[in-house]
C-alpha cells in the first residue's frame, strides 16, 4: 500500500485562491531545514506560480511512526490541534507501531514467574 502524502499550501487563502507569499525563494531554502530541525523529518518544498504570484507547496510524506515537534506529540482532531500526553500518547504510539499491550515485553518477567496451574486453567 503506497504511503499517502499530505500537501500544505502557503500563499493561498482558506478557499484555495493564490494570494502569493513574499520572499518565496528564501522560504524555499529555510522551511525544509526548520522542519528537519524541529521534527526530524524530511519534506519537499516546491515554489509554484499562478497569475504571477508565487506560493509554496510543502509535501509531507506519511510516516508509520509518531512524529513529535520539539519533543511534543500533537494530534489533529477536526479543526483543533490536541497535545498528546499520558495514556493517550501511549495509545497513539502503539497504534502507529501496530502494537498492542499484550505483545510488549516486560523486562522483569521471566519463565519462573509463570504459574503452571493458571496456564492449565487458561487452556481449558
Amino acid at each position: 500500500m503506497p504511503m499517502r502524502r499530505v500537501e500544505n499550501l502557503f500563499g493561498c487563502d482558506d478557499e484555495g485562491n493564490v494570494v502569493g507569499v513574499p520572499n518565496a525563494g528564501k522560504l524555499l531554502e529555510n522551511i525544509p531545514n526548520k522542519i528537519r530541525n524541529a521534527m526530524g523529518i524530511i519534506v519537499n518544498v516546491n515554489c509554484l506560480n499562478k497569475n504571477g504570484k508565487e506560493y509554496l507547496e510543502i509535501d509531507v510524506p506519511s510516516y508509520p511512526i509518531g512524529i513529535s515537534c520539539k519533543g511534543i506529540y500533537y494530534y489533529r482532531s477536526g479543526n483543533t490541534m490536541q497535545i498528546l500526553t499520558g495514556p493517550a500518547l501511549e495509545d497513539f504510539l502503539m497504534r502507529k507501531r501496530r502494537a498492542t499491550w499484550d505483545n510488549l515485553p516486560l523486562p522483569a518477567f521471566s519463565l519462573s514467574n509463570v504459574d503452571d496451574e493458571i496456564v492449565t486453567q487458561f487452556k481449558l
